[in-house]
């Protein structure tokens, strides 16, 4: 079977969409399936570009072995009107990118961002090809519920986007369970339309190992308990929450 995977974020960016989507790239080519990406330039998390191809509107790479096709974007971090152009630019450019790229039997999308599913559709419509939207956070709601969001206007918008990305998809993907009941309960996703898709790990490189007194004592942790927060930090992941436990253990 042949793979299209539609993402704004993919290697050498970090992240967990970027690191995610390598790794199952690679696992469906093992399985002995065909996959092509189709990117952008790669920008996050500094806000402007490290590939240092200067402003070529196009580049194809091959990383892996798998085809990347990069598109340019607007680069930027943050919030914003500049955010936002970054999420509207990869959009648009990212229709030359699926031009370039072999006719898939699936287009594999990554939202958020939720503009995926203006690609996502048009591939749909235009080349008659099928598309699973792989949902890795509930957008809009994880935003509007941290109050990013003011504008009621903006958030009906967002949530039209949302409704229409589920109505026209070919399969929802979530990586859990809560995701899964919101999306059947909430916002009345078919459950036989829904594939459960929980991140996984590479147990041969990620695995318990004993600890490194050395590498702790050039830390200046040597017996000191270390927890660590392992995701991002930005203004929708409820930083005040780890604080809180910090303070109470």
């Amino acid at each position: 079977m042949r793979f299209l995977i539609l993402t704004q974020y993919y290697p050498p960016e970090i992240g967990g969409a970027a690191t995610r989507l390598q790794a199952t790239a690679e696992q469906l080519v093992r399985c002995g399936h065909e996959v092509e990406v189709v990117t952008a330039r790669p920008n996050y998390p500094l806000g402007k570009f490290f590939d240092g191809r200067g402003l070529s509107p196009y580049v194809r790479e091959e990383r892996n072995g798998i085809p990347v096709h990069r598109v340019i974007v607007y680069p930027a971090v943050g919030g914003g009107l500049g955010r936002m152009l970054n999420y509207l630019s990869f959009a648009i450019m990212s229709i030359a990118g699926l031009l370039r790229a072999k006719r898939p039997d699936y287009l594999f999308v990554e939202s958020p961002p939720l503009l995926m599913c203006i690609p996502a559709f048009l591939a749909k419509r235009i080349f008659g090809i099928p598309y699973i939207f792989n949902i890795s956070d509930l957008w809009p709601d994880a935003i509007a519920e941290a109050g990013l969001i003011p504008n009621r206007l903006l958030l009906r918008t967002l949530l039209g986007m949302e409704s229409f990305s589920y109505r026209h998809a070919a399969y929802v993907s979530v990586v859990t369970d809560s995701i899964r009941e919101s999306l059947i309960s909430q916002k009345h996703v078919p459950a036989d339309k829904i594939l459960f898709l929980p991140n996984g790990a590479n147990l041969a490189r990620d695995r318990p190992r004993e600890a490194d007194p050395r590498f702790k004592a050039s830390l200046n942790l040597g017996g000191k308990k270390i927890i660590l927060w392992a995701g991002t930090i930005g203004y929708a992941h409820g930083l005040e929450f780890v604080l809180q436990a910090a303070k109470l253990l």
